[in-house]
């Protein structure tokens, strides 16, 4: 891996190019040296079910704890991290950025990690483990839609157009489930299958030109 593509907050690269599919393994077993417990998830991107597979391959033989959330967006990770109490969050994604590019995101509870500490962490050798960490599958999206729905104040009367442009991401698998806590409303859906090629546009809601008009 390209020690470059480590920014703050975050790891992001061309997958072939920058990043390589069993960098995972080795992000997996510098983590897993540190924590005892991971949550781990991933986007739509292609390339991140790969990812995943050596990250927690790593994971486990460094001895950590690997609670699999599977695929999901960035937020449904980082509730998963507090629900189920886990030390460290990583999730497979290179947020907004094109389909080429794959990553990496890192919290916890209690930091924010930075690019010093990401490299402090990378730099490390790999040690050999006296244990073999466990791996359990958890389902979040049940509890993630009642952290939503408590959080939601629907007071205004007025009826509101919402248009969500779902971007082929994880989103799309619960966008109905949002549709139902904002009832009432009009809501206006695309791009809510999932897909990792992106085909109508990058996942950059900032870009107005790369979003679809919707009359």
């Amino acid at each position: 891996m390209d020690n470059t593509i480590i920014r703050k907050y975050d790891i992001r690269g061309i997958v072939g190019k920058d990043l390589q599919i069993n960098d995972g393994y080795e992000i997996g077993r510098k983590f897993g040296q540190t924590v005892a417990s991971v949550c781990v998830g991933y986007d739509s991107r292609i390339d991140s079910p790969g990812i995943e597979r050596e990250l927690i391959k790593g994971l486990t033989l460094s001895g950590a704890n690997v609670i699999r959330v599977g695929l999901c967006s960035s937020p449904m990770l980082y509730a998963a991290t507090q629900i189920t109490q886990a030390d460290l969050g990583i999730i497979i994604t290179a947020s907004h950025n094109p389909s080429e590019y794959n990553g990496f995101k890192f919290f916890s509870n209690k930091k924010v990690f930075s690019d010093q500490e990401t490299k402090e962490i990378i730099s490390n050798p790999i040690k050999d483990s006296t244990r073999i960490g466990s791996l359990i599958n958890i389902n979040i999206y049940s509890e993630y839609i009642r952290v939503l729905k408590s959080a939601v104040k629907n007071n205004t009367t007025q009826k509101l157009k919402i248009a969500w442009d779902c971007g082929n991401s994880p989103a799309s698998g619960i966008i109905r489930c949002i549709e139902k806590i904002l009832p009432g409303h009009t809501h206006i859906v695309t791009n809510n299958s999932i897909d990792g090629a992106f085909p109508l546009h990058d996942p950059d809601p900032i870009e107005e030109k790369k979003s679809c008009s919707i009359n």
